[in-house]
């Protein structure tokens, strides 16, 4: 059997849905994960230092308000 177009973009969109989901799930655990190890080390995972995707304008920026 043939599956029709319609058919088809139902299990596209049920499968969209479910990796959205995962993903919202996987971001919590990695949020709680970040707190909890901030709580304990006192000191914060993400700061302008080390995070690397900044675009070097936004960086020197971020470096001159210090």
């Amino acid at each position: 059997m043939r599956k029709t177009n319609c058919a088809n973009a139902e299990g596209i969109f049920r499968i969209v849905q479910k990796s959205k989901s995962a993903a919202h799930k996987g971001g919590e655990v990695a949020g709680q994960a970040r707190k909890d190890l901030e709580q304990k080390t006192r000191k914060k995972v993400v700061s302008p230092e080390n995070y690397l995707n900044i675009p070097q304008k936004i960086r020197k920026q971020l470096n001159e308000k210090k």
